[in-house]
């Protein structure tokens, strides 16, 4: 899944620590094998007040962020905003209360 946080063309994304970027801070060395992936039963707690469908459109988001290596807290936090606007453009409810 392209989440357009992908390095520079010709750079790899050592070289952008190396490099001091501040957009890449928060990408670590972990390996898709170290990340856990969520489920539908076990999410984090940020995503409870989701919809049904936003939540599982975020889970999704948020373990392809993680098998890019991105960190946690920051894959949860794009995970869910994108949720949301997806839910909000194909007219869904975004959260459980709507």
């Amino acid at each position: 899944m392209w989440c357009g946080l992908e390095p520079a063309q010709g750079r790899t994304l050592s070289a952008h620590k190396r490099a001091g970027d501040p957009a890449r801070r928060h990408w670590n060395t972990a390996t898709p094998a170290d990340a856990m992936p969520w489920t539908e039963d076990d999410h984090p707690m940020s995503m409870r007040h989701l919809s049904e469908a936003a939540r599982r459109k975020a889970i999704e988001i948020a373990n392809a962020l993680l098998a890019e290596g991105m960190d946690e807290g920051l894959a949860i936090r794009i995970a869910i905003a994108r949720a949301k606007a997806w839910a909000q453009r194909h007219g869904l409810p975004v959260r459980d209360d709507e």
